[in-house]
């Protein structure tokens, strides 16, 4: 069995954190690589947090309302 994380992408320069707005997913789904994960709103901005594989998600970390950090595994 191959595990893959994805972890969070770096955001701007200045941003250290943002807040989970919409997740997409949820644990027992199958996802296709490219498909919508999470949104995120990063100060003035919102950015969308794409799957980097195809696969079963197995254990989801994030909830709606949750601040994240870049490199958030």
């Amino acid at each position: 069995m191959f595990v893959h994380k994805q972890i969070m992408p770096s955001f701007a320069e200045s941003v250290t954190s943002g807040e989970i707005t919409e997740v997409h997913v949820k644990k027992g789904s199958f996802i296709k690589e490219g498909a919508i994960l999470a949104v995120v709103d990063i100060e003035k901005s919102t950015i969308e947090l794409f799957a980097e594989k195809s696969g079963l998600i197995t254990e989801l970390k994030i909830n709606k309302g949750d601040t994240v950090k870049p490199g958030f595994e």
